[in-house]
């Protein structure tokens, strides 16, 4: 079995010390204030007892130095309306959110918070220019005094691909016009800044129909590209991912095809240009497949069942943000109508246990994505 030489993860669940916590929830909007080594996380949804969804404002700093949550009573009169499927970006000392959806409302304003004088501020454009429509599960980044914006789901429930650009020095919206292989439109995508390129990786598409595509749009020509892998991992949207040492596209949950929700994780080498698949219990199993007596098969029960409590369970939905060179940050989340998560997980590449993603097709192991 192919190995890869890259140490790679080994998951944290993180227990925090404060008194007052966030809600769990999914779909929230997420930012990492280097500088201040603090995650901040606002708005999402919450599904309760009852099974209801609950679109909440909530609004939470994490000091991973302290472990501990603060609740943001920001000193402004005006902040943004509680939301769900929102969008957060930010840069040192200021954070923006855009869109998201209350309900049958559906947002597509621009509001900035600034963590020194703790206000939120919202944008205001002139009224003639044109914006984004209103919309939600779309994506926003940050990158060199630009938001871009890309996506989402519009109040009539199409899908977007249109591509906007939002000056933060002169505040002023420009639609950017595209040329090459755009992509299909989506939400539910996640998307990236990768060598002055927007990487856009996976999502749902018009249908519904969840996508395994990788996009890079050259921001200097406007020019969309089609990566082709190798080997396609399974379709996938509601996730998360990261870019690792500029090289690794790693994704975690999400649901898949057959919409089955997923704990799993894999990544991309944008070098070599092939997937990869971590196994939590790559041995284990391997084993288990080709010993079939009952001795091995309790052992493999056990072993999973040991395992249920040392990594994060399948779910959508969740926020997560690269803290430092070789860790991430895991917040919330939801599996199908169960409660939502208030859980933090960190993973750190650690350990030298990947195998390649296609060994695991050839052994019918982990189909289940």
């Amino acid at each position: 079995m192919k190995k890869s030489t890259k140490k790679f993860l080994d998951w944290k669940k993180i227990i925090p010390k404060s008194q007052e916590n966030p809600i769990g929830v999914a779909k929230s909007g997420i930012y990492f204030d280097s500088e201040l080594n603090k995650i901040y996380i606002f708005g999402g949804s919450e599904l309760d007892s009852t099974k209801e969804a609950k679109l909440m404002n909530q609004f939470f700093s994490f000091d991973l130095q302290e472990q501990i949550w603060e609740k943001i009573e920001p000193t402004s009169k005006k902040s943004p309306k509680p939301r769900s499927a929102l969008s957060m970006c930010g840069f040192k000392n200021k954070m923006w959110i855009f869109g998201g959806h209350f309900e049958s409302k559906f947002y597509n304003d621009l509001w900035e918070f600034n963590s020194q004088t703790n206000e939120w501020k919202k944008i205001k454009t002139d009224n003639n220019e044109s914006q984004p429509e209103p919309r939600y599960s779309h994506s926003i980044i940050y990158h060199n005094a630009y938001i871009y914006v890309f996506g989402g789901v519009l109040s009539d429930g199409s899908r977007k691909n249109d591509v906007w650009k939002f000056n933060t020095l002169e505040p002023k919206w420009e639609i950017i016009k595209t040329k090459g292989k755009i992509p299909d439109p989506r939400s539910s995508h996640t998307c990236h800044i990768y060598e002055d390129n927007l990487l856009i990786f996976g999502g749902l598409d018009k249908s519904v129909v969840k996508s395994m595509e990788i996009f890079l749009l050259d921001l200097k020509l406007f020019e969309w590209k089609q990566i082709h892998p190798i080997l396609d991992i399974p379709a996938i949207g509601g996730h998360i991912s990261m870019i690792y040492e500029n090289q690794y596209l790693v994704c975690f949950g999400g649901f898949s095809w057959h919409s089955r929700y997923s704990n799993k994780l894999s990544y991309y080498d944008l070098k070599s240009n092939e997937w990869f698949l971590y196994q939590y219990y790559q041995n284990q199993l391997e084993k288990n497949l080709k010993e079939k007596n009952q001795k091995e098969k309790n052992l493999k029960e056990n072993q999973l069942e040991k395992t249920k409590n040392s990594v994060p369970s399948p779910r959508f939905g969740s926020v997560g943000c690269h803290i430092s060179r070789s860790s991430f940050f895991v917040f919330g989340g939801q599996y199908e109508n169960s409660i939502s998560y208030d859980e933090i997980w960190i993973f750190s590449f650690e350990h030298e246990l990947v195998c390649d993603f296609r060994n695991f097709l050839e052994l019918k192991v982990l189909v289940d994505f």
